[in-house]
Protein backbone atom coordinates (compact mmCIF):
# COMPACT_ATOMS: atom_id res chain seq x y z
CA UNK A 1 0.00 0.00 0.00
CA UNK A 2 1.47 3.43 -0.80
CA UNK A 3 0.63 6.60 0.21
CA UNK A 4 1.15 10.31 -0.46
CA UNK A 5 2.56 12.72 2.75
CA UNK A 6 3.93 16.17 2.09
CA UNK A 7 5.33 15.16 -1.14
CA UNK A 8 6.81 11.89 -0.03
CA UNK A 9 5.75 8.17 -0.49
CA UNK A 10 4.73 6.08 2.75
CA UNK A 11 4.92 2.42 1.21
CA UNK A 12 3.08 0.00 3.47
CA UNK A 13 4.65 -3.98 2.91
CA UNK A 14 1.95 -6.10 2.46
CA UNK A 15 2.72 -7.87 6.21
CA UNK A 16 1.92 -5.01 8.12
CA UNK A 17 -1.23 -3.81 6.29
CA UNK A 18 -2.30 -7.29 7.40
CA UNK A 19 -1.46 -6.90 11.12
CA UNK A 20 -3.25 -3.58 11.14
CA UNK A 21 -6.31 -4.49 9.34
CA UNK A 22 -6.33 -8.08 12.14
CA UNK A 23 -7.13 -4.71 14.69
CA UNK A 24 -9.47 -2.84 12.70
CA UNK A 25 -12.41 -4.21 14.99
CA UNK A 26 -15.88 -2.71 13.78
CA UNK A 27 -17.86 -3.37 16.84
CA UNK A 28 -18.22 -1.09 19.68
CA UNK A 29 -17.24 -3.33 21.79
CA UNK A 30 -13.32 -3.82 20.46
CA UNK A 31 -10.58 -2.02 22.01
CA UNK A 32 -8.15 0.37 20.85
CA UNK A 33 -4.84 -1.16 19.59
CA UNK A 34 -1.27 -0.08 18.97
CA UNK A 35 2.67 -0.52 18.61
CA UNK A 36 5.25 0.92 16.37
CA UNK A 37 6.11 0.78 13.08
CA UNK A 38 9.50 0.27 11.59
CA UNK A 39 11.34 0.61 7.91
CA UNK A 40 13.80 2.49 6.47
CA UNK A 41 14.15 5.30 4.21
CA UNK A 42 14.79 4.86 0.39
CA UNK A 43 15.85 8.30 -0.83
CA UNK A 44 13.03 10.79 0.36
CA UNK A 45 10.40 8.20 0.90
CA UNK A 46 10.05 6.02 3.86
CA UNK A 47 9.28 2.07 3.56
CA UNK A 48 7.79 0.32 6.27
CA UNK A 49 8.49 -3.40 6.24
CA UNK A 50 7.29 -4.26 9.92
CA UNK A 51 4.89 -3.28 13.38
CA UNK A 52 4.92 -4.27 16.27
CA UNK A 53 0.94 -4.84 17.98
CA UNK A 54 -0.44 -5.25 21.18
CA UNK A 55 2.02 -7.27 23.92
CA UNK A 56 0.95 -8.52 27.84
CA UNK A 57 2.01 -4.81 29.49
CA UNK A 58 0.32 -2.70 27.11
CA UNK A 59 -3.06 -1.44 28.12
CA UNK A 60 -5.87 -1.46 25.93
CA UNK A 61 -9.54 0.14 26.46
CA UNK A 62 -12.29 0.80 24.21
CA UNK A 63 -10.91 4.67 23.99
CA UNK A 64 -7.01 4.37 24.11
CA UNK A 65 -3.87 2.42 24.21
CA UNK A 66 -1.01 3.00 26.13
CA UNK A 67 2.09 1.60 24.97
CA UNK A 68 3.44 0.10 28.00
CA UNK A 69 5.46 -3.40 27.33
CA UNK A 70 9.05 -2.79 26.85
CA UNK A 71 9.19 -5.98 24.03
CA UNK A 72 8.52 -2.85 21.23
CA UNK A 73 11.63 -1.13 22.05
CA UNK A 74 13.38 -4.52 22.17
CA UNK A 75 12.40 -5.32 18.84
CA UNK A 76 13.19 -1.55 17.21
CA UNK A 77 16.68 -1.99 19.20
CA UNK A 78 17.01 -5.77 17.36
CA UNK A 79 15.97 -4.25 13.86
CA UNK A 80 18.28 -1.14 14.02
CA UNK A 81 20.79 -3.01 15.33
CA UNK A 82 20.36 -5.79 12.42
CA UNK A 83 20.36 -3.02 9.70
CA UNK A 84 23.48 -1.93 7.70
CA UNK A 85 25.75 0.06 10.07
CA UNK A 86 23.00 1.00 12.38
CA UNK A 87 21.86 2.95 9.33
CA UNK A 88 18.04 3.77 8.62
CA UNK A 89 18.56 3.27 4.59
CA UNK A 90 16.82 0.53 3.07
CA UNK A 91 19.60 -2.17 2.03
Amino acid sequence: MIFLAGGHLVILAEQVVAEIKRFNGPDEASLEAGGILLGCYRGPHVEILECTTPMPLDTRTRYGFVRRDPGHQRRALAVWKASPSYSSECA
